[in-house]
């Protein structure tokens, strides 16, 4: 079975071949597959490993934002083209072994719908962060958070 296996040791950017974190039509596919062919996919977490346990709001203000978004792929599906709609069927979805011990939630003025934030309301550098562990001396289940979000102009 054709797959893409990242290093979660490194980051994307010192590991080009297997993503990227923009579409953009020129980015060459790293992978080929046939229509129906099943094929595994490694991902990253969305800031491509740079927060961690320990995380505060100066490091969510100060984490390169250029970096965020890892994207495996592209794949191409051969016989596809531009404007086909494809039908992907997810078969399985397996968690790293300690993918959900620790996460973090993250609001930064700027970016997504929080550029439409009036400056009064949110500076455009102010981030608000929350780091949590699962099961962290909470209910089984849910996660929590020594840690009281705050912002940092």
């Amino acid at each position: 079975m054709k797959s893409v296996e990242i290093d979660r040791n490194k980051r994307l950017i010192d590991q080009p071949r297997t993503g990227h974190n923009r579409w953009h039509p020129d980015i060459t596919p790293i992978l080929e597959v046939d229509e129906g062919e099943e094929i595994v996919l490694e991902t990253r977490d969305g800031v491509d490993d740079q927060l961690g346990p320990s995380t505060t709001v100066a490091d969510m203000a100060s984490m390169d934002a250029g970096a965020i978004h890892p994207i495996t792929g592209p794949v191409l599906v051969k016989g596809a083209r531009p404007g086909d709609l494809l039908e992907i069927e997810f078969v399985d979805i397996v968690p790293q072994p300690d993918a959900f011990v620790f996460g973090v939630t993250g609001v930064a003025g700027g970016f997504d719908f929080v550029a439409t934030v009036p400056k009064s309301v949110l500076p455009p550098l102010a981030v608000v962060a929350q780091a949590w562990v699962a099961d962290a001396g909470g209910p089984a289940g849910f996660a929590a958070s020594n840690a009281v979000a705050g912002s940092v102009d």
